[in-house]
């Protein structure tokens, strides 16, 4: 800055010879004028120009950064199955493409293999005696199996992830074999809830989880407060009397679904809202550890 305003004090840059950097350019500069008064809006506007530069290339780093993640795991997925995923195809498509490899090798798939499928946004094959679990995978419109399942709407909206939902796209059973066996999910009839709810031993009911991250959240619950039924559902409370009712996991015999109860604006911020009122709750992909993360600090919120 202070090389452009000794050029342009030597007459407008018309000289082309060597030209002096006196104190005067030093202090315009840096801000003041060539009185020595420092101009506070033109050093404000200096700081902010410099501070959007150095946030707009650090949000371009961390989006590298994960792309590039990202695309480490897809390449190491494709020698464990042996394929071929060019970087310009469609996110939709590789993770359908790397699910489908997943439940065609079941003998590759490991812990590790797991991982790396979770980070492409695959879904790692679950195997249940001998058959494979079907949920999110081999939906489809029409199915008489898909038809009766209790679940089809969650297996429905997880299956459009990796594009399973269209008509275009059939999954060919002499491809898949017997993982293309779909097996569904029958829950029973919910009773209607008794007037005097409140008697019913909370502890006893269950609900049922659809992916590890949920079963491990509703083990963490079970152990550390206090279930009880409220309209028919499942809620949990702190164990110390006169607690409210924190978080819900939904209807007895039915699929969980977290809910926090009346979080904070902040909260509100990380969670998903969904139905009437709104409710809260978290988003299908978030990890185990972020879930976690905004239940304590939501029993902290409650705690206060």
């Amino acid at each position: 800055a202070a090389m452009t305003h000794a050029f342009v004090d030597n007459n407008e840059g018309e000289s082309r010879g060597k030209f002096k950097i006196r104190d005067s350019h030093k202090f315009m500069g840096l801000g003041f004028d060539k009185n020595g008064n420092l101009n506070y809006k033109k050093v404000l506007a200096q700081v902010r120009v410099k501070l959007e530069a150095y946030l707009k290339e650090k949000r371009m780093s961390e989006t590298i950064s994960e792309e590039q993640k990202i695309r480490a795991a897809e390449l190491q997925l494709c020698q464990i199955f042996n394929m071929q995923v060019p970087a310009h195809v469609d996110p939709t498509i590789k993770r359908r493409a790397f699910t489908i490899a997943a439940r065609t090798n079941l003998e590759r798939v490991n812990k590790d293999v797991e991982a790396l499928l979770e980070t492409v946004g695959a879904y790692p094959p679950k195997k249940y005696g001998e058959n494979v679990g079907c949920f999110g995978v081999l939906w489809e419109a029409g199915q008489r199996q898909c038809g009766i399942c209790s679940i089809e709407e969650s297996c429905r909206e997880r299956a459009a992830n990796i594009g399973l939902d269209k008509d275009d796209v059939r999954l060919s059973r002499k491809l898949l074999g017997a993982s293309m066996t779909r097996t569904p999910l029958i829950l029973p009839k919910i009773e209607p809830v008794p007037e005097d709810a409140s008697q019913i031993d909370a502890s006893s009911l269950v609900v049922y989880c659809s992916v590890d991250r949920d079963q491990e959240i509703l083990d963490f619950l079970n152990e550390s407060m206090v279930p009880v039924i409220y309209e028919g559902e499942i809620f949990y409370k702190l164990p110390a009397k006169g607690q409210k009712r924190i978080f819900c996991v939904g209807q007895p015999e039915r699929i969980m679904k977290l809910r926090f109860c009346n979080p904070s604006d902040k909260l509100k911020s990380e969670l998903v809202a969904f139905g009437h009122g709104p409710m809260w709750g978290v988003p299908d992909d978030m990890s185990l550890e972020d879930v976690t993360t905004l239940i304590n600090e939501h029993i902290a919120n409650q705690l206060k």
